[in-house]
């Protein structure tokens, strides 16, 4: 019986190798089962083609039916993927499965068809009987020319990897969750979606080919259509090598999935510090959706034995705590960007995503192609994470090695710069050649690629640094609206430019994407300050850091900063004597100078600006001097505080509303002619700001 699409011989065309079909003859028993399912869905009878006698695995000594060719000129090709399906010398393989992709391609509606929905499917309907290795998937794929969709008759249990029998003797065992009579439904419900496609495509007198790209590999969609949007958190990997030291690898793998997600603009993935903070939890995936408000989780384990490398991947529905598919991946290192590509193909098929060619290209680009390059840049961020001078001092020489490996490359020039800026902004190497450390490095890193965020963050943390605040918000952007670390910065920033209802704005999403990373109560402390509500700051930000992070001592700096602006002087005091006591440079020395102030010890103040380094380090920053300012007020040092105050508003600070209204320690200079200029000084640049 002919295909009810006129112009094809076959609605359905059913491939296999022969051995697959012995013992328990998995195949026909599938093939009956699908021609029953078809039969209770569609009105009309759907043809099927199946060979109960197949050539499979005689090419060698046997001629290729030429009647095979008018027989795949089907609508639906469904080829049976197993263990031995993948091999080049298979009949099945060469004359049926690569000739069905070359004669699709090349007919009317070509080998994709785009659904009533927006999705694109593929005419290739995968039946998977067995999880693949790395090969085998590369091959199906390579043919392809996208990612292995379909469906799953797979039974998974530890040590276990074979066909979903009809009648399972323990179906609830099965790792996937998933029963036959519900994957056969699927398979008819999809194959339903692509003829009934196909038939109002042909009734329109159009070819598919009006309706998609011939080169489309995966879902593509305009962006600027509305799509509601999904979440997910990529919970830490386990490491489960027999090195413990071979940590680094898993939290690597755990960034890099995260960074790729996060370019999705329908997906929102919760960022990279939430994601570490939940390392080891013993939450269950429930409350882990409950609590960060997302749909999915992924979770995994690795084990690495030298370039050995095994990993295993499970995304699971939060909601319902069920596992919506579970891969496994043996290779060696040098497979690491395959395997990362095939997480994030897979959660993006699963999750129906639309992306837009950007996308694509973001999300599969390969940063760093030197297998020892991209293996000393992930130790090189596991140690930068320390954010000790030790962890800082290692990631640069490590990132140093890695471009020796791999040559000039944007990514490691700004991850260098990116760590360069942290040396220099936690005191550990604080003089100027830092700063043209940090702009050779973006310079490199720009010409090769000029929409490197990264790069682009450093370029707006050092035009921050200079005083240009509204150039750098420019620069920053890119970075924060992909999910970076820009996106702690900018609602300080914003909030400094006294721009509260956009730095509100960002501390939303900050908050949504990374609620548990101090850094994000840091941000949304800081617009609370700069607001002027610093009992509020303080309250909150000191609350989560005792219960986040009670000894980092950046955060410790700033709780008591806003316990002085609150008026908390004792508990101020308090706080700015545990950092003074740190080896937390420049805050220590910061810190100390505003315990003279409390103590109302003008030559200790005086004398402390003379022998440390403060003064050197707050030339080149627009907040240090308002704080030096603010000690020199508590001394009565009156003229000094103005030359200070002068200082930060000629640098770039131009929120006029928190030197004159929120912050109290200006009191006694708020009828100085000299205070009233700066402070027009600062309004003017405030309304001239061109953001």
């Amino acid at each position: 019986m002919p295909s009810i699409i006129e112009g094809y011989n076959y609605d359905i065309f059913i491939s296999y190798r022969q051995k697959d079909n012995k013992g328990d003859r998995w195949v026909s028993q599938f093939v009956e089962a699908l021609r029953t399912e078809l039969e209770s869905t569609f009105k009309e009878e759907i043809s099927v083609y199946f060979d109960f006698n197949p050539y499979d695995g005689l090419l060698e000594t046997h001629d290729v039916d030429e009647s095979l060719k008018e027989k795949l000129k089907c609508l639906i090709f469904i080829p049976i993927i197993s263990r031995t399906y993948c091999d080049p010398k298979a009949f099945a393989w060469e004359n049926e499965f690569k000739a069905f992709v070359e004669q699709a391609s090349k007919d009317d509606f070509g080998l994709r068809v785009r659904l009533p929905s927006g999705n694109v499917a593929s005419r290739v309907l995968p039946v998977r009987i067995h999880d693949l290795d790395f090969r085998d998937n590369q091959e199906c794929e390579s043919v392809l020319g996208g990612p292995l969709r379909g469906v799953e008759f797979i039974y998974k249990s530890p040590g276990v990897n074979r066909p979903l029998r009809s009648r399972e003797d323990s179906p609830n065992d099965n790792i996937n969750k998933t029963f036959y009579r519900d994957q056969i439904n699927k398979m008819a419900l999809a194959i339903k979606e692509i003829i009934t496609t196909s038939q109002d495509f042909r009734s329109d007198s159009k070819t598919q080919r009006d309706y998609i790209t011939p080169d489309s590999k995966i879902n593509i969609k305009s962006p600027d259509i509305n799509i509601k949007k999904k979440s997910i958190i990529v919970l830490p990997f386990s490491n489960l090598s027999p090195d413990k030291h071979d940590e680094y690898f898993s939290d690597g793998l755990t960034e890099e999935i995260i960074t790729r997600l996060a370019y999705l603009k329908s997906l929102r993935v919760i960022s990279r510090s939430t994601s570490m903070f939940l390392k080891g939890t013993l939450k269950d995936i429930k409350t882990i959706g409950r609590e960060l408000e997302v749909n999915y989780v992924l979770e995994g384990s690795v084990r690495k034995s030298g370039n050995k490398i095994r990993i295993t991947g499970q995304l699971i529905d939060a909601l319902n705590d069920e596992h919506l598919w579970v891969e496994k991946y043996d290779g060696t290192t040098d497979d690491i960007f395959y395997v990362q590509d095939q997480i994030a193909k897979k959660i993006v098929d699963e999750l129906k995503i639309e992306i837009t060619p950007i996308e694509k290209k973001e999300i599969f680009r390969k940063p760093i192609k030197h297998p020892k390059a991209y293996d000393l840049w992930i130790i090189a961020k596991h140690e930068f994470h320390k954010l000790d001078q030790d962890g800082i001092e290692r990631g640069i020489y490590l990132i140093r090695k890695a471009l020796e490996y791999e040559g000039d490359n944007a990514q490691l020039y700004a991850t260098l710069g990116q760590m360069y800026w942290g040396a220099y902004d936690m005191g550990i190497i604080h003089d100027s050649s830092t700063f043209d450390k940090m702009e050779e490095c973006i310079k490199k890193s720009l010409e090769l690629n000029p929409d490197q965020t990264g790069a682009l963050y450093v370029k707006g943390l050092l035009l921050y640094k200079k005083g240009q605040l509204a150039e750098s918000l420019k620069y920053t952007r890119p970075n924060a609206d992909q999910g970076g670390d820009a996106l702690y910065f900018i609602p300080f920033l914003l909030a400094e430019l006294g721009k509260f209802d956009e730095a509100l704005k960002y501390v939303e999403k900050t908050l949504k994407n990374d609620p548990l990373a101090i850094m994000s109560w840091w941000a949304k402390a800081g617009v609370d300050l700069f607001m002027g509500q610093p009992k509020k700051a303080y309250n909150q930000l000191k609350e989560t850091r005792d219960k986040m992070t009670p000894g980092e001592p950046f955060v410790g700096w700033w709780v008591a900063q806003m316990a002085a602006y609150a008026g908390e002087t004792k508990a101020a005091y308090e706080e700015f004597q545990k950092i003074a006591n740190s080896d937390s440079l420049p805050w220590k020395e910061f810190c100390r100078l505003f315990q003279l102030a409390i103590d109302k010890d003008h030559n200790g103040v005086i004398e402390h600006l003379k022998i440390s380094k403060i003064s050197e380090i707050a030339k080149t920053d627009e907040y240090f001097p308002i704080f030096i300012a603010n000690a020199l007020s508590l001394v009565e040092e009156m003229e000094e505080a103005l030359s200070w105050l002068k200082r930060a508003v000629d640098w770039g600070f131009s929120n006029y509303k928190f030197l004159t209204e929120y912050n109290k320690f200006f009191e006694p200079l708020r009828s100085d002619p000299n205070f009233i200029a700066i402070i027009d000084q600062a309004r003017k640049q405030h309304y001239s700001l061109d953001l």
